[in-house]
């Protein structure tokens, strides 16, 4: 009775809903994503009204879409979502696509969404839900009539609301000189706040456009920093301003907060510059420009821009759109003698925080005169601009290919343990992936306690890439791609080492995948060296996927693709298609790959010619005894072989009287033996 109670009772629980976990990844091509379930079913995919919907043949499952959009951008697929109390999946393409789902496994659902039209007959392009049958239209009824509501009551009372709050100073009111034209209805189903008729609303917040030369660029009395830091001693000058920001009455008089602003920003504290932004004049037109400035001399990316496109300016704002910028592009056009100038004007404390900055954009760019300007001047300032400069005079080290001197600045830059720590370790793994170098464990151990200290900072990614390559050039590439989940930008450079230098149980673990499994984005050449490790490891079939990655199509492909895709179909067995695509080349690899294929199709005259045509004479005898050429075999130096050859034709009863001729045949026979034991010889000994 217990026993049947309790089932009665687990039978009257509700059923827990499945969770799908639903990923991403974006590609050269096509936009991906993986729908992974607990359990494997059947399932449907095609077109609905707004998209695509992916049904799951089971009730109550929930999909978790929390890192959709974590990896991709939204340039094909524009939403996803789960359909309400139904197992299925919507997406919506924002391109001009077409979906391709398929099973990777059972359970895990992939769906591609890729650029172009459909491939003609898609199944997948039919509409899962057919039309419903054509039926007679209702009776329309008759319109009803509105009813007229009187807003006359609401208006005034709105009106005086406006009015109490622009007495209080909340708002400020303006004569709109549109106030006769009716507001644009909001194009979506956002609620928003529309102008009321005959007034204009301003938000304090808003800066006014920056009150630029006719040449576009912010002049240098405007970005004059040193002039801002009137002395060496910061802390001395930091709590007079700050005392004396207020006026009569306590209110905050707008030269002394701007004095104490630009005082944060040439003393380096952007973040606390950024706080008092908002306290100046509404018509101060260098509010937008002191934020850019608040971030870049934080070392933390520049979401205004109020410098972009000044890069070629003959003034400091030169300086600040390089820095403000990302990365620059190689051979971009640049004022570089504005730029270095404007760094040597400014104060030692951000030249010595900006520097490495500033000179990794300039190589970035190509220009590495300039970077070499920037770090002498650093280095003038003494040992503490010899000390800040160590990770520029790294970096320039590097690209002069001087890795010893390079390697060896950054490991000080790393026992230092300083604020440039982070990007010195980011920078030391780079140039290990580059040249291949083993690195210690202890170089792991860095990187994890400096990305538990750096928390979510603006290195971190980098610093999860980085601690990927490391973890597998210090031997332990499980653990890399175990890491790799949280540093996609990394995956590339792992399949590189992987490549190069990666075990062969970890290469076939990874890199032994089917037609329909998803395969990492890699570069060409490294596809091409899987290719050719897996080939060589004898997995022709996982080495010809790989190379159709790297060479689509190995007819137009460069001579030595073409060598290695007839490795390939050799390797398969398809001698026929190795000497086609190999047909008018006549270099040294491609004739033997040839004569090998002449030799598996059974051509051994072909092969034998072929082998003589590189010299090399040992595989030409091998295949001219294949072929039965005995006349040639005769010529052979091998003294067995030619003997073996003179003894091909069949034994000829000699004449005389028969025990003469048999004792002849028998004299003849054990020579035979002879021969035949001493190449058996010969042939182990080969082995």
């Amino acid at each position: 009775m217990i026993r049947l109670a309790l089932l009665l009772v687990l039978l009257a629980l509700p059923v827990q809903a499945e969770t799908a976990k639903v990923r991403s990844g974006e590609h050269a091509g096509f936009s991906r994503l993986v729908v992974t379930l607990d359990q494997p079913g059947a399932w449907t995919f095609g077109r609905v009204a707004d998209g695509y919907e992916l049904r799951i043949d089971r009730p109550d499952i929930h999909f978790d879409l929390a890192e959709v959009f974590s990896r991709i951008p939204k340039t094909r697929i524009g939403a996803v979502s789960a359909v309400p109390a139904q197992s299925a999946l919507s997406v919506t393409a924002s391109c001009a696509c077409h979906a391709e789902p398929f099973e990777f496994r059972p359970g895990i659902i992939v769906i591609d969404l890729k650029d172009g039209p459909p491939p003609g007959g898609s199944r997948f392009e039919n509409a899962l839900d057919p039309p419903a049958a054509a039926v007679a239209p209702l009776p329309r009824p008759a319109p009803a009539v509105a009813p007229v509501v009187n807003t006359g009551p609401l208006q005034d009372l709105l009106l005086r609301e406006l009015g109490q709050a622009a007495a209080a100073g909340a708002i400020e009111l303006a004569i709109d000189p549109k106030h006769d034209a009716a507001p644009a209805a909001p194009d979506t189903g956002q609620i928003r706040i529309l102008p009321e008729p005959g007034f204009a609303t301003r938000s304090g917040a808003d800066a006014p456009p920056m009150d630029l030369g006719p040449d576009r660029c912010l002049p240098d009395d405007r970005l004059a920093l040193r002039d801002w830091l009137p002395g060496d001693t910061v802390a001395l000058l930091l709590g007079p301003a700050r005392t004396d920001l207020a006026g009569e009455f306590d209110d905050l008089a707008p030269d002394r907060v701007r004095g104490l602003l630009q005082l944060y920003l040439a003393a380096g504290f952007g973040a606390e510059a950024r706080q008092l932004v908002p306290a100046l004049p509404k018509d101060d037109a260098m509010a937008a420009a002191y934020r850019s400035l608040s971030y870049v001399v934080d070392g933390e990316p520049d979401p205004v821009q109020a410098f972009a496109g000044m890069e070629n300016c003959d003034s400091a704002a030169a300086l600040w759109a390089v820095l403000s910028r990302n990365a620059l592009r190689p051979s971009e056009k640049i004022n570089t003698a504005a730029v270095v100038r404007s760094f040597s004007a400014l104060p030692a404390g951000l030249r010595d925080s900006l520097n490495d900055a500033l000179g990794r954009r300039l190589l970035e760019q190509g220009d590495a005169e300039a970077a070499r300007k920037i770090k002498a001047t650093v280095l003038r300032a003494g040992p503490q601009g010899e000390e800040s400069g160590k990770m520029l005079a790294a970096r320039l080290d590097s690209h002069a290919g001087d890795v010893d001197a390079a390697r060896g600045a950054l490991d000080q830059v790393i026992a230092r343990h300083d604020p440039q720590e982070p990007r010195a370790l980011i920078e030391r793994v780079r140039l290990a992936a580059e040249t291949g170098e083993t690195l210690p464990p202890a170089m792991v151990t860095d990187l994890e306690t400096v990305m538990r200290v750096s928390g979510n900072g603006a290195e971190a990614a980098d610093l999860a890439a980085a601690l990927v390559l490391a973890r597998a050039l210090s031997g332990d590439f499980p653990g890399a791609f175990s890491a790799l989940r949280d540093a996609k930008s990394a995956e590339a450079a792992l399949w590189r080492l992987l490549a190069t230098q990666g075990p062969d149980s970890i290469l076939l673990e990874r890199a032994v995948l089917g037609d329909t499994a998803v395969y990492p984005d890699t570069s060409a050449e490294t596809a091409r060296r899987l290719a050719t490790r897996l080939l060589d490891l004898g997995f022709a079939d996982a080495a010809g996927r790989w190379f159709a990655r790297a060479a689509p199509d190995p007819a137009t492909a460069a001579v030595a693709d073409r060598n290695l895709a007839a490795r390939i179909a050799l390797a398969r067995k398809d001698g026929r298609a190795a000497i086609n695509l190999l047909a008018g080349e006549d270099d040294p690899e491609a004739q033997r790959i040839k004569a090998q294929a002449a030799l598996q199709l059974g051509d051994s005259t072909l092969a034998a010619s072929l082998f003589a045509a590189l010299g090399d004479s040992k595989a030409e005898d091998a295949a001219q005894r294949l072929s039965r050429d005995w006349a040639s075999v005769k010529q052979e130096s091998d003294p067995l072989w030619a003997e073996a050859a003179t003894r091909s034709a069949p034994l000829q009863a000699p004449g005389g009287p028969p025990l003469a001729a048999s004792r002849s045949l028998l004299d003849e026979s054990a020579a035979t033996r002879k021969v035949l034991a001493g190449l058996l010889e010969t042939a182990g000994a080969d082995r």
